[in-house]
């Protein structure tokens, strides 16, 4: 879900994409509020009994991205990468869905992307596996440039995807030369 509906009257907007199902989609645009979308998803019936599958909504997709098909923007896209032990061939295939999915709107809307590696937006914040989780310090380092934005659900469960949308979108708005400045 979204935490704020604008469509912005400045005319340039950076997005940053967190892929997979637990990801999320942020847009900013500098002066202006934040869209904090969590990744659309559909559950459809397995195809055993009482079994359910997520799958991703590119129609809420579409609806969420097409408002910026006539403006100035630029999409920063996380690049799915082989995830380590403990993760399945099926994630990791679903990481790649996602990635292909973005960048088949993204290419019929017209919008300009670029892909970023995780290591080269984390490098960016510090954020190092070597200093501890990568996702406790994304939320940490999230909440401190947007204390604004919910980064845990009401049961406590940290939305991580939030925190990394949020980094992607900042580390690419540091990242265009027309701007110099954060987020929030």
């Amino acid at each position: 879900m979204c935490d704020t509906i604008e469509y912005y009257k400045d005319e340039k907007i950076v997005i940053g994409v967190d892929p997979g199902l637990k990801g999320a989609i942020v847009m900013i645009s500098p002066g202006e509020a934040m869209s904090v979308f969590d990744m659309p998803v559909l559950t459809v019936k397995g195809k055993k009994k009482k079994s359910k599958k997520h799958v991703y909504d590119i129609d809420e997709i579409i609806r969420i991205l097409k408002p910026t098909k006539n403006k100035n923007v630029m999409v920063f896209l996380e690049k799915a990468q082989i995830l380590p032990k403990g993760f399945t061939i099926k994630s990791n295939l679903g990481l790649a869905r996602c990635e292909a999915i973005f960048e088949t709107v993204l290419h019929f809307l017209g919008v300009e992307y670029q892909f970023v590696n995780p290591r080269v937006w984390q490098h960016f914040y510090d954020i190092s596996g070597k200093k501890g989780n990568t996702k406790e310090q994304s939320v940490k380092k999230a909440k401190e440039l947007c204390p604004q934005i919910l980064l845990e659900t009401k049961r406590g469960r940290v939305l991580d995807g939030r925190a990394d949308a949020v980094l992607v979108a900042n580390y690419g708005l540091n990242k265009l030369s027309a701007y110099n400045t954060s987020l929030c």
